[in-house]
């Protein structure tokens, strides 16, 4: 995979709740998992890439702003390169994958904002293939942006 690709979510409801269910999405490549919670509305995480390492983010509660920008030059990226924005929410149980190549970020959208993160690499794969920028570094937190 060579670009960013939303997955997008079902559900289903009926007198005992909700089910939802992401039935596109493959989780073979996947080799570890953690979550990342927020406290308040606005904290920005942002921004961490990988040259190999695959990503896939899923909101289960709240929402955020997940955005991400494909890296040419991991030690001089340029500032001014492209960034894709998406609007994820626990509702809508849509997931988005990151291929190695790209720094990702997200601001949350609401207080509590709780995400999980799977990684294609082990922690310590991961640890080698680490590359961390200012969350300004692009910055299309800005609300004017939205």
């Amino acid at each position: 995979m060579d670009e960013v690709k939303k997955y997008t979510g079902e559900t289903f409801i009926d007198q005992r709740g909700f089910t939802s269910f992401n039935n596109n999405f493959d989780l073979k490549i996947f080799r570890r998992s953690y979550i990342v919670e927020s406290f308040s509305k606005g904290q920005i995480r942002a921004w961490h890439g990988h040259k190999e390492e695959v990503k896939a983010v899923i909101v289960v509660n709240g929402a955020v702003r997940f955005c991400a920008t494909k890296i040419s030059d991991f030690t001089n990226p340029n500032p001014t390169s492209e960034v894709k924005s998406f609007f994820l929410a626990s509702s809508k149980y849509e997931i988005v994958v990151v291929p190695g190549g790209y720094a990702n970020g997200f601001q949350a959208l609401t207080d509590k904002a709780k995400l999980i993160f799977f990684s294609s690499s082990t922690l310590d794969e991961s640890l080698k293939d680490d590359f961390r920028y200012q969350f300004d570094y692009w910055n299309p937190w800005e609300f004017s942006n939205y």
